[in-house]
């Protein structure tokens, strides 16, 4: 045997303990499942037996000293390997490379000579651990990052809660309701974290409002209703410089917008609202309505999903109206279910 043809089957046998685990897969994570539906006679089938395949459609067929391929069998065998094993298969290859280096020394300098390269080869090992123990800790901060993050939204929604206290239940039902349509839309994954996060900080601007409107018993005044809709934009002023890595601050300037173009502040419409915005305003409004307020008392759930259809194509978009319509007793139901804690340890009318 030359020497090309030892290295090359000490590459194929790293290449066929990479792909080993294929074979593991097919027979013990797929075999099962499409046996019951061989006995149902649904699956066209290979059967090979001693060695000769023969191709069965529609057929019930038993294996005697033989073994059954089924159809879509390696398709779930190779996705089950793909999910759980393709990640490995590089360093099963670079074993077979090593391997084959390996080879050649000692064809060509002997054992003394590959002896030593072991030093050469601890460095590179050390090297390497000195990549992984870094990396690990750059994923720690990150994850530090993002607790952080979340602390900020929290110490946030409970500064909203000390200047109006009536909204902090609201908060959370709207998160609830604005994530779980957002999950059925299919948003990604960025931007369901902007809308969760949004759903708890969309009226942070209402710091900047003056108490004495946000607590009116009545009708706002329309200088006080023009003062009362600075809180989209200063909202998105404060959460600028938090510097969110998902796009929040455009939700919460944009939650007050309406679907025909009639909002504020921007006058947006359609789809040039952010996705996000739209399930926004849909959800608060829903809530407000069903919610005691200094003016008003809470409407039944059913009468305010009615005033939300009937705003389908001007105030709301049409799309989200139609799953909120679909899902709003479940979604309260879920809301119901979530325990509450109020902004406890805020101190109010205390003397110092």
């Amino acid at each position: 045997m030359n020497r090309s043809q030892t290295v090359l089957k000490i590459f194929a046998a790293a290449v066929l303990i990479a792909i080993a685990p294929l074979a593991s897969a097919a027979n013990s994570k797929v075999a099962p499942d499409l046996q019951s539906r061989l006995a149902d006679g649904d699956v066209e089938v290979i059967v090979q037996y001693k060695s000769v395949p023969t191709a069965v459609h529609h057929k019930k067929v038993q294996a005697r000293g033989g073994r059954l391929v089924r159809s879509m069998a390696h398709v779930k065998a190779a996705h089950f390997w793909k999910e759980s094993y393709l990640w490995t298969s590089p360093q099963y290859l670079v074993g077979g490379l090593i391997a084959c280096g390996f080879h050649f020394l000692l064809q060509s300098i002997g054992w003394i000579g590959t002896l030593s390269t072991i030093p050469v080869m601890y460095l590179v090992y050390r090297s390497y651990k000195i990549y992984l123990t870094r990396v690990d800790e750059q994923q720690s901060h990150l994850a530090e990052m993002a607790e952080l993050h979340l602390r900020t939204i929290e110490a946030l929604a409970l500064a909203i809660d000390a200047k109006d206290d009536t909204t902090a239940a609201h908060l959370r039902r709207v998160q609830i309701y604005a994530s779980e349509i957002g999950k059925e839309l299919e948003l990604s994954s960025l931007e369901m974290q902007a809308l969760e996060a949004a759903a708890l900080l969309h009226d942070i601007g209402k710091l900047a409002v003056p108490e004495y409107i946000i607590s009116k018993p009545g009708k706002l005044t329309p200088d006080e209703f023009e003062k009362m809709k600075i809180h989209t934009i200063v909202g998105a002023e404060i959460l600028e410089r938090v510097n969110f890595p998902y796009p929040v601050v455009p939700i919460v300037r944009a939650h007050h917008e309406k679907f025909d173009g009639t909002g504020y502040p921007d006058g947006l419409k359609g789809e040039e609202i952010p996705i996000g915005a739209r399930i926004l305003s849909v959800v608060d409004c829903l809530d407000a309505l069903a919610s005691d307020r200094q003016y008003r008392k809470a409407m039944q759930l059913d009468d305010a999903m009615m005033i939300i259809v009937a705003q389908a194509g001007q105030a709301f978009d049409p799309k989200i109206v139609s799953v909120m319509q679909r899902r709003y007793r479940e979604l309260e139901a879920k809301a119901k279910n979530e325990s509450f804690e109020p902004a406890k340890n805020i101190s109010y009318n205390v003397k110092v």
